[in-house]
């Protein structure tokens, strides 16, 4: 792959992420609040429920769950999302010299968005009002940059393999609604059982909702160094697994669409 192709692919990337967003809140400002207001409401329902109904005792409940919470629902959705994408655009890409991987890189691109700033919205201020210091902010780019990473990886593996297994996109969907009871997200992996501890071991979601956790919340800073490690290893091994899954199955994909 050339430069001028790497370009050719970003400009269709940047160009269709535009317009499904122009798309999404023309002529509607409801569109864009409640991109704002959907976690606000999951985050204030599962903060009283699990604070004030079920007592979960851990300092400052209110950031620990959005710092996990947030990520998660980004992944989530995008996955989603994505896994139809290319299933969907079959006349598109038989019809224009379009990659597939511009169509997921918009879908993904266009959820970060929604995801940013809802983090800006919700996180950062309370990261102003509890004094968190202002290297924990700066830090917070290497975050978002392996949470990216990641989900654009599986949503891509997701979509590939929708073209082929079609009832595929209803087993991820439930695979994805049992995970969020899997993921340490509105419970401390501390009580976890240990004989249960290998199923966050093998869970990938949680690697990548550790290093926001570890920023926001346990502001620890060996501890979010090693998170981050920890999830760049992972997403270069899912590029490897997208890239071999990819190379193996695209000489199909377009007699599949």
């Amino acid at each position: 792959m050339t430069l001028e192709e790497l370009k050719i692919y970003w400009l269709q990337t940047e160009g269709l992420t535009l317009a499904n967003l122009k798309s999404r809140y023309r002529g509607t400002w409801t569109g864009f609040i409640w991109t704002i207001l959907n976690p606000l409401i999951m985050f204030g329902a599962q903060s009283f429920a699990f604070n004030y109904i079920l007592k979960i005792q851990i300092h400052n409940y209110s950031l620990f769950l959005l710092s996990g919470l947030l990520p998660w629902l980004f992944l989530n959705q995008t996955i989603e999302m994505g896994m139809g994408t290319l299933q969907a655009s079959g006349r598109l890409l038989k019809s224009f010299p379009i990659h597939p991987f511009v169509l997921i890189c918009a879908v993904v691109i266009e959820n970060f968005f929604n995801f940013f700033v809802a983090f800006v919205v919700t996180i950062l201020p309370s990261m102003f009002l509890l004094e968190i210091p202002i290297l924990y902010i700066l830090l917070a780019p290497l975050a978002f940059f392996s949470l990216f990473i990641g989900t654009i990886t599986l949503t891509s593996l997701a979509a590939i393999a929708n073209v082929f297994y079609r009832d595929l996109r209803f087993i991820l969907r439930f695979i994805l609604s049992i995970s969020f009871f899997f993921t340490p997200i509105f419970y401390d992996i501390s009580i976890v059982p240990v004989k249960l501890k290998w199923i966050v071991s093998f869970n990938v979601f949680y690697y990548m909702i550790v290093p926001f956790r570890q920023l926001l919340h346990e502001q620890n800073l060996w501890s979010f160094a090693t998170a981050i490690v920890e999830v760049f290893f992972i997403d270069i091994g899912l590029i490897g697994l997208t890239f071999y899954y990819w190379k193996r199955k695209r000489n199909e994909l377009y007699s599949r669409l």
